[in-house]
C-alpha cells in the first residue's frame, strides 16, 4: 500500500471515529431525564420524587421568599423572593431530603412541611 492510499484511508476513517464517539457520548446522555419540582405556596409540589442516577431535579421558585436546601448539606439555593431556577443532577443512589430552611428544617414530615424527599435509584439502562 502506498503512503498516499495509507494516508488517503486514514483520513476517511477519522470522520467516522469521530461519529461514533458523538453516538456514545449523545446515547450515555440521551437516557439522563430532567424533573421540575415547583417551589411555591409553601410547598414543594411534587414533594415524594423518585429519579435515576445521573437525572436532574431543576427546583423553579414560583412566588415567595424560599430556598432549597439538603437536609445533609450537600446542595443548596440560597433564599430569594424573586423567582428562580436551580437544578441538582444526582450522581448516586440514596435518599435525599431537602427543604425550605424559611419554612422548614430538616427531617420534617413532606406532607405537613415544606420538605420533598428524593430517592434516587441506579439507572435502568437502555431498554
Amino acid at each position: 500500500m502506498s503512503m498516499n492510499t495509507l494516508a488517503d484511508h486514514r483520513a476517511t476513517r477519522l470522520p467516522y471515529a469521530a461519529w461514533a464517539v458523538t453516538l456514545l457520548l449523545c446515547a450515555s446522555s440521551a437516557g439522563a431525564a430532567e424533573v421540575t419540582v415547583f417551589v411555591q405556596s409553601n410547598r414543594f409540589q411534587p414533594n415524594d420524587i423518585e429519579i435515576e442516577v445521573g437525572d436532574t431535579i431543576k427546583f423553579e421558585n414560583l412566588g415567595g421568599f424560599h430556598d432549597v436546601r439538603a437536609d445533609d448539606g450537600s446542595f443548596s439555593r440560597e433564599p430569594s423572593s424573586a423567582n428562580w431556577r436551580f437544578r441538582h443532577t444526582f450522581d448516586q443512589v440514596g435518599e435525599f431530603p431537602v427543604h425550605c430552611s424559611i419554612h422548614s428544617s430538616p427531617g420534617r414530615p413532606i406532607d405537613t412541611n415544606m420538605n420533598a424527599h428524593i430517592t434516587v435509584v441506579p439507572a435502568s439502562g437502555p431498554s
